[in-house]
């Protein structure tokens, strides 16, 4: 079961949604948001766990898609693996109509949250995007 949490803000609202089963979910608000390319950012872990799960889950989305594998430890939750995904977003022509989505636990979203609000002063669309968290429940 999904629970949806709703972030009531001045100037932009959003909705964290967390629970069990709920990527098929993520393709149909991803592709209503209409991004021009989709970053997800992927703890290691969850990848080698889950990638046959997650890949078959966005085959539908309707943009490009890119992937981004880090290790998601204390250590690596630092300014210097936000650059490393920046220069990443920045080598594969990422603009403001992109998106970027977590998938993973807290350091993930971390991570994928203070790339996404830093690059080129924020990614567009992204604070319209749900924050997953998937643990292969």
């Amino acid at each position: 079961m999904a629970k949806q949490i709703d972030i009531s803000l001045a100037e932009q609202s959003y909705s964290i949604i967390i629970g069990s089963n709920i990527l098929d979910k993520t393709v149909s608000r991803i592709n209503k948001l209409k991004p021009d390319k989709c970053l997800f950012i992927i703890d290691k872990n969850v990848n080698d766990l889950h990638s046959e799960n997650i890949r078959k889950t966005f085959l539908n989305v309707k943009s490009k898609l890119f992937t981004y594998l880090f290790l998601a430890s204390e250590k690596n939750k630092s300014y210097k693996e936000v650059k490393r995904i920046q220069k990443y977003l920045v080598e594969n022509n990422f603009s403001r109509g992109s998106l970027i989505l977590a998938i993973g636990g807290g350091i993930t979203g971390d991570i994928a949250g203070f790339a996404a609000s830093t690059f080129m002063r924020g990614i567009k669309d992204n604070s319209s995007a749900d924050n997953i968290t998937f643990d292969g429940r």
